[in-house]
């Protein structure tokens, strides 16, 4: 719609088969197998309704390549009503045996707290994530972005390791008015 982007793109073919096991209503338990190919896009600068004529950034070329291997991931979410906690945990090992033109181990661990009192939220978030050797473009971390750190640029941090903490507080927008 606008000429503002803040992703970068590639075309993804490929299929990812999983079983999940619900340990409970809060939390679950899932094994993958990755069968993907990475490929490039070419730059191009599409129709938008708003933004006269400033022009998209270029688009980045990634580490073309398949990627195929395991995950294994587990989840707990107990928020409810604003309140409550968000975990993933998440492993992924892509494994040229199985046909994958890179070979690494990904490490992601997610931690949330959503706390709700009267109308107003507290949110705190903290993400530790790395790899044992260096991942494709397409996986890198990254926290200049859009979700990412504010104050920073798009794509302006990046790479095979990750350490995030935030605190987010709202308050509803009626407590300016009188």
């Amino acid at each position: 719609i606008t000429r503002n982007d803040f992703y970068n793109y590639f075309n993804k073919r490929g299929a990812t088969i999983y079983g999940q096991k619900l340990i409970s209503n809060t939390c679950s338990a899932r094994l993958s197998y990755i069968h993907d190919r990475y490929l490039n896009l070419s730059n191009q600068n599409p129709f938008t309704l708003f933004g006269g004529s400033r022009v998209f950034r270029t688009n980045p070329d990634i580490d073309e390549g398949k990627i195929h291997g395991l995950a294994l991931q587990y989840d707990l979410d107990t928020v409810n009503k604003g309140r409550g906690w968000y975990v993933n945990a998440l492993v992924e090992r892509a494994i040229s045996a199985f046909g994958s033109d890179f070979e690494y181990t990904r490490y992601d661990f997610t931690a949330r707290r959503y706390q709700a009192w009267g109308r107003h939220q507290l949110d705190v978030r903290a993400k530790i994530a790395g790899s044992d050797s260096p991942l494709p473009l397409q996986r890198t971390y990254v926290l200049g972005a859009i979700n990412g750190l504010r104050g920073f640029g798009n794509f302006e941090l990046a790479g095979d390791r990750l350490f995030i903490a935030n605190i987010d507080y709202r308050l509803p927008i009626k407590t300016f008015r009188s």
